[in-house]
């Protein structure tokens, strides 16, 4: 869409490095790599690094959730004291004061910075079968006020970012712990992925025509609209590609081409039969 030449997200341009690391997943560990092949692919780059790491920590930590909360807290305490800080000077001088900007926020979506994250996910999920204690919110209480006064020590500018996702992820276990359900925020559940898809277009087309400055409502307004139009979008979506997709996938694995399907689909359901009947 862009091009192969310079840009703010690849102040080099993209090439056969930013091409490979992206194929390999790998984008989320070089600057120049991060976005510029795949807007907001950062994402990808770490959920990916996650899925890789995730069975090696599940094996490690099994269901002690506050394994998952410590190692969140060291890894975000190590990237805000002493990574970004480092990485940010060894990055300006590779590709030139003039990229600061580029450099800082490739380092704020990097994996580090959104690990702690998914481990606190990881806890949470273990805390809504055990139990949130009050050990849980003294763990929490602690992490905050390291993680506030590491950031004024290294003015690595992370901490509201942390406090975001904190209260998000409070606000999700709420909503799972007390079954709180609401239609809309479940129709955005469920058209989740198809929206991810879309809702970078629709952010670059609603750049080029917002007409109000920038601000906290000019904020909430395109962010809301930003929604909406990815919402609609994945719908239509889901018609004319998904949904035909699926149904094509459906066809290429139906048990006409595998003709033992139908005795093992039906003994299972003679079995579920049989064990409903107990």
């Amino acid at each position: 869409m862009n091009g192969t030449g310079p840009r703010y997200d690849a102040p080099h341009g993209i090439g056969s490095a930013q091409l490979i690391l992206t194929t390999l997943f790998l984008h989320g560990w070089w600057p120049d790599s991060i976005n510029s092949v795949v807007p907001g692919d950062w994402s990808i780059a770490a959920e990916m690094m996650f899925y890789l790491v995730f069975p090696f920590v599940m094996a490690s930590f099994g269901p002690r959730r506050h394994l998952y909360l410590a190692l969140a807290i060291l890894i975000n305490l190590f990237n805000v004291c002493l990574f970004k800080p480092w990485a940010y000077s060894f990055f300006v001088a590779y590709y030139g004061p003039g990229d600061q900007a580029f450099v800082w926020n490739a380092l704020h979506l990097g994996f580090l910075n959104q690990l702690p994250i998914f481990l606190t996910g990881c806890a949470l999920f273990f805390s809504l079968r055990q139990g949130f204690t009050r050990s849980d919110a003294a763990i929490f209480a602690g992490w905050i006020v390291l993680a506030f006064a590491a950031d004024r020590a290294s003015g690595s500018h992370e901490f509201n970012y942390l406090i975001i996702n904190l209260v998000l992820g409070a606000f999700v276990f709420g909503c799972i712990r007390f079954a709180i359900h609401w239609r809309p925020i479940e129709a955005l559940g469920r058209n989740s992925y198809s929206m991810y898809l879309s809702h970078f277009a629709v952010i670059y087309g609603l750049r080029q025509l917002w007409p109000l400055p920038d601000g906290l409502a000019s904020l909430l307004l395109a962010g809301g609209l930003t929604a909406l139009i990815s919402y609609l979008a994945s719908i239509a979506t889901y018609r004319l590609i998904e949904r035909r997709a699926q149904a094509l996938a459906q066809r290429l694995t139906s048990s006409s081409e595998r003709p033992g399907a139908d005795v093992v689909m039906a003994g299972g359901i003679a079995l579920s039969g049989h064990s409903s009947g107990h």
